[in-house]
């Protein structure tokens, strides 16, 4: 079996790692990040950040000669970076709310499959159950069959999985 170890280094400026005081280029980078990181937590855009950042660094002679070489190049390139933090953020935000909505349509459901139970258990059948829960009648028959094959201890757990195992739920 083959293992493999590897070393994380913290090279965000605040940590002040030696490989920082050693690598001057690695240095100024995390300068220039930690820069755009306060201008961020000053409430400015990601782009105002950037140029801001830039502007810092052209004042203090940090990344002079990279931005010399690499010019726009590199600037497209930060942009493209944080670009891509934002998309995550918005992807994460998004992956929320999809969920927040899943959890109240499953829930929406078992509260109907519980009513419908309980009614079952009263003997009502489900042309009376849909309109007494004002919900369409085929999905009352659904629930209704489906509790039955699940037998007489049938709750809302079991018919809801069957339902969702045979791909039946709304």
């Amino acid at each position: 079996m083959l293992e493999l170890q590897v070393k994380v280094i913290n090279i965000n400026l605040p940590e002040n790692h030696a490989l920082l005081q050693k690598c001057r280029p690695l240095y100024e980078y995390s300068w220039f990040i930690q820069r755009i990181r306060e201008y961020l937590g000053r409430n400015k855009t990601r782009d105002d950040a950037v140029i801001h950042a830039l502007e810092d660094c052209e004042r203090e002679g940090i990344l002079t000669d990279f931005v010399r070489k690499y010019g726009s190049e590199a600037v497209n390139m930060l942009f493209t970076q944080f670009n891509m933090e934002g998309a995550l953020e918005v992807s994460r935000e998004e992956g929320r709310e999809e969920g927040q909505e899943r959890g109240r349509k499953e829930g929406g459901t078992r509260k109907i499959i519980e009513l419908v139970l309980r009614k079952l258990q009263k003997g009502k059948t489900p042309e009376i159950i849909a309109e007494e829960l004002e919900e369409d009648v085929s999905l009352i028959e659904k629930v209704c069959a489906t509790a039955k094959s699940c037998g007489p201890d049938a709750d809302t757990e079991t018919v809801y999985r069957r339902l969702e195992a045979e791909g039946r739920l709304p």
